[in-house]
């Protein structure tokens, strides 16, 4: 089970480094907190938990159908834009932004460039948590508080380490990076906010070890007990030999539909009844459970899984999850760039593109249209305006309101 199973063993009892983050021994097997270990380990549990992942996947896809842009002008063209379409030689705008959310997913972030002018030579890349490390000294700094330009530079002067994935490490300075969390980065460090997979530990867990138990039931389901019916009073029975035992297996899985025994036998299953164990229920639960801390709707989660609530209820829950939830990670996005980059631009991350955003704006526009002719009704039957304003919980002057044409009075 890799990453679970320094966990399942002990107790807490001390801490050590892994990767730069604390993690926990334990050493016997009470239930207690423990956080996570590396972030290499977070990011392994992620990939190996069915209910993790389905999270993780739902949640970057959604973010990445979403566009960078300049506010109210879709059509401009600038430097940054352009870059983003192909952010490096390997990745598009789309999966540039799922990559950005997943990790941050994680915890957190780093963009790379290799230099703060856009030019279509100079690449963008997300670092992975999994692969980063600081160094003892660079740990120690990080969480202190500066206040004078010259602390802030030397800080920004010390570098991090990065693994790549065929194991070699280079050293990267704090100043060539953007940084992003996930949670506030004033919890631990700034350079590397707190997981919310840290409290979903028993969460994944429980996920695991139920996908566990019903691989193992599985196995055992097609397993069976063979044995001899004997008289509680039969004192004298013996023990089965190990010919008699062969023999009674060779029979029990034999072709013959008929085999004659000199005594009764019983036959049960090793597992009789899986459902009784509610394994899947188990994922379930672990899904909505790990969707909820990170912000999405209950029927976004059902909608992904094809069951549950109404198309229109779905199109609502997502514009909700993408106002409340994935809109903050694109301004923080956005912000990072032009704070990078030293952009002067309005730029915005936005899904308005999207069905279900256009849905939710015919509701709003409905909704209005609504108002309007309920105020334009109550007006044209003499119901003052503070009565008005009272009813539908509403403060408007009638004045700024365009009068009804009248009928022209017929001349003759």
């Amino acid at each position: 089970m890799g990453w679970f199973g320094n966990f399942f063993r002990t107790n807490i009892s001390s801490r050590e480094r892994s990767g730069g983050d604390w993690f926990y021994k334990r050493d016997g097997g009470t239930a207690r907190y423990s956080s996570m270990a590396s972030n290499r380990a977070k990011l392994e549990a992620v990939l190996s938990n069915p209910a993790a992942l389905t999270v993780f996947k739902l949640q970057c896809d959604l973010f990445s159908l979403g566009r960078i842009t300049i506010k109210g002008d879709l059509d401009r063209t600038v430097p940054i834009l352009e870059k983003l379409k192909n952010p490096n030689p390997f990745q598009g705008e789309r999966q540039f932004l799922w990559d950005y959310l997943f990790n941050l997913m994680l915890g957190y972030t780093f963009l790379e460039a290799g230099s703060k002018v856009i030019t279509p030579e100079n690449n963008l890349y997300w670092l992975s948590p999994a692969n980063v490390e600081f160094p003892e000294e660079l740990r120690n700094m990080l969480g202190k508080h500066y206040q004078s330009q010259e602390s802030i530079t030397k800080l920004l002067d010390q570098s991090l380490v990065y693994t790549n994935y065929d194991s070699t490490t280079r050293k990267i300075k704090l100043k060539t990076l953007a940084r992003f969390s996930d949670l506030s980065n004033g919890i631990s460090n700034w350079y590397a906010g707190p997981s919310v997979l840290d409290a979903l530990y028993k969460v994944i867990t429980n996920s695991e070890l139920a996908l566990d138990a019903k691989n193992i039931n599985l196995d055992f389901s097609g397993k069976f007990i063979v044995s001899g019916m004997v008289k509680d009073d039969d004192i004298y029975q013996q023990n089965l030999s190990d010919t008699e035992q062969k023999s009674i297996e060779d029979a029990v899985q034999g072709e013959k539909q008929v085999t004659a025994v000199k005594t009764p036998i019983s036959i049960a299953r090793y597992v009789e009844d899986m459902g009784k164990l509610e394994l899947d229920k188990q994922y379930l639960t672990s899904y909505y459970k790990i969707g909820k801390i990170f912000g999405i709707p209950r029927d976004v989660l059902e909608a992904n899984l094809e069951k549950g609530s109404t198309f229109d209820n779905q199109a609502s829950a997502r514009a909700a999850h993408v106002e409340y939830t994935l809109s903050p990670k694109g301004e923080d996005l956005v912000d990072g760039l032009k704070t990078y980059f030293g952009l002067d631009l309005d730029l915005v991350m936005t899904w308005d593109h999207l069905n279900f955003s256009q849905e939710t704006k015919k509701d709003q526009m409905a909704n209005v249209n609504s108002m309007a002719n309920a105020i334009r009704t109550l007006r044209d039957s003499g119901v003052s305006q503070e009565s008005i304003n009272e009813l539908l919980d509403i403060d408007i002057v009638f004045d700024e309101i365009e009068e009804p044409e009248s009928p022209e009075t017929p001349k003759g």
